[in-house]
């Protein structure tokens, strides 16, 4: 028999893809839309800030981190399956790479699908590792996330200081070919911008799992929840050096003390992003949020998808065109729209399906009875 599912995992994975769209959601429609048609207001100015000093890189990381927490629920039902979990794991991993592939050209170039798929395929030897073992892994990663955030300042400044607006996207089919010539710029972004964050949270899931976190009155939990206070202080003091350091990368004149300040992100987000953990996991444990919270969760394929598809028919030269239209406030609204539509979605499924269709997909690709 199955062990009951914890719907604080799948709250934490709901809340994640929240953040995720908010972030993606402007990515989105770097290219795809329209030039725009009105300066940015003041608002906009401060909404985008708050993006980049609360979510931008602290969300991708607790997203990260489930990916890491699951693979331990892979090996029990591998367990239960009577079936070889390495077999089974290698065959998600290639599931995953090819619906990852897919979403890079018809959906969305920022797609980290393919990047989890190769950090899954990174981690497979450490899998059998002690948990000890792997927060030392996590935490020797973080130096080398924030050497890859430097490198990503320096090459703005070096190299893409003066990229010009994208193509003029009219059909999806333009949008296609576009995505086609610059995955390979965009992934060598998320590669250095997620990569080795997503790789530490993915030992720290990983070791989370193992040591049964979220059980009750479980130890390395209660000893995080003590320390909230100074873990959020310190999240924010280091992603608001972060933030600014990023405000201040301008190639003209190079701001070189700002590159160097790109390396407070990932350090930011090690703490900002275990302080997002603890108060989701508080929010659930006080109060019952809607089945739509835990269906999303259930279904964090498929939304994460979901999310690019809605938006682009938005904001994409070839959809309605709203990017034009819209500054950082409005992205921000269209994206909190998304989620809820997301979100009714993936609890209207539900009532008749047990799984999202790509977590189906992604079964049948892997053999999972």
């Amino acid at each position: 028999m199955s062990r009951a599912r914890n719907p604080e995992v799948d709250l934490l994975r709901s809340f994640a893809l929240v953040g995720i769209c908010i972030v993606n959601l402007p990515l989105l429609a770097l290219y795809d839309a329209p030039e725009p048609m009105r300066e940015p207001s003041g608002l906009d100015e401060i909404v985008y800030f708050a993006n980049v000093w609360l979510l931008e890189g602290k969300v991708f990381p607790l997203f990260a981190f489930m990916f890491g927490w699951g693979i331990v629920s892979q090996q029990a039902s591998a367990v239960r399956d009577g079936q070889s979990f390495s077999h089974r794991y290698a065959r998600r991993l290639l599931g995953l790479l090819v619906l990852g592939v897919l979403h890079a050209l018809f959906v969305y170039t920022g797609d980290i699908l393919v990047l989890y798929a190769l950090l899954g395929l990174l981690i497979w030897p450490c899998i059998g590792w002690p948990g000890s073992r792997l927060v030392r892994l996590a935490l020797a990663t973080v130096p080398v996330a924030a050497l890859a955030y430097v490198a990503l300042g320096s090459l703005y400044l070096i190299e893409f200081g003066d990229t010009t607006s994208g193509p003029s996207i009219v059909t999806f089919m333009d949008a296609v070919a576009y995505r086609q010539f610059d995955w390979p710029f965009t992934f060598s972004f998320v590669v250095l911008f997620n990569g080795p964050a997503a790789f530490a949270a993915f030992c720290l899931g990983l070791a989370g799992a193992r040591a049964g976190l979220l059980q009750k009155d479980n130890a390395h939990y209660l000893w995080l929840r003590r320390r909230i206070i100074p873990i959020t202080l310190a999240g924010l003091t280091l992603s608001l050096g972060y933030a600014i350091a990023e405000a201040n990368l301008t190639p003209e004149p190079p701001d070189w003390s700002a590159v160097a300040g790109m390396a407070l992100g990932p350090l930011g987000a090690l703490f900002l992003s275990s302080a997002y953990f603890v108060a989701i996991v508080e929010l659930a444990r006080h109060f019952t949020f809607p089945q739509a919270f835990v269906a999303t969760g259930k279904s964090s394929l498929t939304t994460y998808v979901l999310q690019g598809l809605i938006g682009g028919v938005l904001v994409s030269g070839y959809g309605l065109g709203l990017g034009a239209q819209m500054g950082s406030a409005g992205y921000l609204v269209t994206a909190l729209v998304v989620c809820l539509v997301t979100m009714l979605f993936a609890r209207i499924w539900q009532i008749w399906f047990r799984r999202g269709p790509l977590e189906e997909v992604l079964r049948a690709l892997t053999g999972t009875r």
